[in-house]
């Protein structure tokens, strides 16, 4: 039997392969997952935040650890309200005017995986 460990989106996957011999004819039977360690999912760090108008703050995206998980997990940002609070590539919310928005953060290689921060911008 051989083993293959795999990492997707911060799953650890332990795999097992059987070589079977039939009729002199070597077949490879398709793996199982015979072990896998799930990450509760993303984080964002602060989960909440009030700012005022003009006011900027940077989030922090992160994947808690797991075992033998070695992969880098990178982050794309959204505001659901950019004319309240602007998100860039880094994280970096900019407070544009009074309101709500939810920061989201999404996983480059698995969009499903997200997490978001509540933005509430108060006038100065």
């Amino acid at each position: 039997m051989r083993f293959v460990l795999s990492v997707l989106c911060g799953v650890l996957v332990l795999s097992g392969y059987s070589n079977d011999v039939l009729g002199g004819v070597a077949t490879t039977t398709p793996p199982a997952p015979a072990f896998a360690c799930t990450a509760q999912g993303p984080s964002v760090s602060p989960a909440a935040a009030t700012l005022s108008v003009g006011d900027t703050l940077r989030i922090h995206a992160a994947m808690p650890p797991c075992p033998f998980d070695t992969v880098h997990v990178s982050f794309s940002w959204e505001s659901s309200n950019s004319a309240v609070a602007a998100v860039d590539s880094t994280g970096l919310v900019r407070a544009v005017a009074k309101g709500v928005a939810t920061i989201i953060a999404s996983g480059v290689q698995a969009p499903a995986v997200q997490a978001a921060a509540a933005i509430t911008v108060v006038s100065k």
